[in-house]
């Protein structure tokens, strides 16, 4: 539901831990959307330090506005790992 500079950006105004919702106004489209929080995603946001003024992700924030492709490329490597494979990849 989004995209990687939504995710990388996410502020935790945006988080609503209780209510169990993030609520964005998506780059791309402008679009303010409410995405529930499920419980994966939930006890990972649990875990993190708040900083009500700041970023849920400081470092992937960082990295995204110095340089975006980084993002993509240490994602790609974590679906690697997992076994899953670039479409440009074909079969191995």
């Amino acid at each position: 539901a989004m995209r990687r500079g939504d995710c990388c950006l996410l502020k935790w105004s945006d988080v609503d831990l209780p209510k169990r919702f993030i609520t964005v106004k998506t780059a791309k489209t402008g679009v303010t959307v409410a995405i529930p929080i499920f419980p994966m995603l939930y006890d990972e946001l649990a875990r993190l330090p708040r900083n009500t003024r700041g970023y849920v992700f400081p470092e992937a924030a960082a990295m995204y506005t110095e340089n975006a492709d980084g993002i993509t490329w240490r994602v790609r490597k974590v679906f690697a790992a997992a076994g899953f494979k670039d479409a440009e990849e074909g079969e191995a």
